[in-house]
């Protein structure tokens, strides 16, 4: 596989304990999926761990913390059949709330919405960085715990000339089964009876502590989220401007990432 030489420089490198190992890069597939961090992946990885797509796929994981960063980084794989899924950034923002609430209470326990909208514009540089890769650097920097991965933007992920499948509360499984199908990479359409719905925040049963999406919209705080991720609203607005649409597979839930046109 190529590797731009202008992102190997960012490849950070951390030995980070309870963090599981990467894959070795010399045995890769003809497919690339990048796990973006807060996308419901977590429902989706039981899909892809199947042996007629392990066959043809290589998922990138950030279960590993990305301690290579440039393993998760989309723009490091020039291929065309890597893809990666994109949720609304203000939805997104939500969870990325309750997981540092979770795996560090002391920092972000008691922090609200408003203010950790404050504490991800200044670690992702006050407005200084003109790209994705720039405000992921800027986080790596200010918060360097095991979890920053969690903070990076979605663009960071992406492929430049990738595909996008985009999150649904409901459909996401859906939608992927039926983007691993219509390239085929492998069908697993078969497993898909009933309704997955995702973990997120537009359930009612919420731990006591969790954020409310519809309480966070009636703030301006996805204003701030939108200065914070310019590139990761251009992407949700380029491929994904319903973001609620009910169909399992839409024509605008799959979406090439033009090259080019993502930083």
């Amino acid at each position: 596989r190529k590797r731009r030489g202008n992102v190997m420089e960012m490849s950070w490198k951390w030995h980070v304990a309870g963090c599981a190992a990467r894959p070795n890069p010399s045995v890769l597939t003809k497919f690339d999926y990048f796990r973006v961090p807060k996308t419901g992946s977590m429902m989706l990885i039981p899909l892809l761990q199947q042996q007629q797509c392990t066959e043809r796929l290589t998922v990138h994981d950030h279960s590993h913390c990305c301690s290579d960063s440039s393993w998760c980084n989309g723009a490091a794989f020039d291929e065309r059949g890597a893809f990666a899924v994109l949720r609304e950034p203000c939805e997104r923002f939500v969870s990325q709330l309750d997981h540092m609430r979770r795996v560090d209470y002391a920092r972000f326990g008691r922090m609200a919405p408003l203010d950790f909208a404050r504490f991800l514009w200044q670690a992702t540089g006050n407005g200084t960085c003109a790209d994705a890769q720039c405000r992921t650097r800027e986080v790596s920097i200010a918060y360097r715990s095991r979890h920053r991965f969690i903070l990076w933007p979605q663009a960071f992920y992406l492929p430049p000339s990738g595909d996008v499948v985009c999150y649904h509360q409901e459909h996401l499984r859906a939608r992927l089964a039926h983007f691993l199908w219509a390239r085929s990479i492998c069908d697993v359409r078969g497993a898909l009876a009933g309704t997955h719905r995702v973990n997120d925040k537009f359930s009612t049963q919420l731990a006591p502590n969790a954020t409310h999406f519809s309480d966070v919209q009636r703030t301006d705080v996805c204003a701030h989220v939108a200065r914070i991720f310019p590139e990761d609203v251009m992407l949700w607005d380029l491929h994904c401007g319903v973001s609620h649409d009910e169909r399992p597979h839409p024509a605008s839930a799959l979406g090439r990432v033009r090259r080019g046109g993502m930083l």
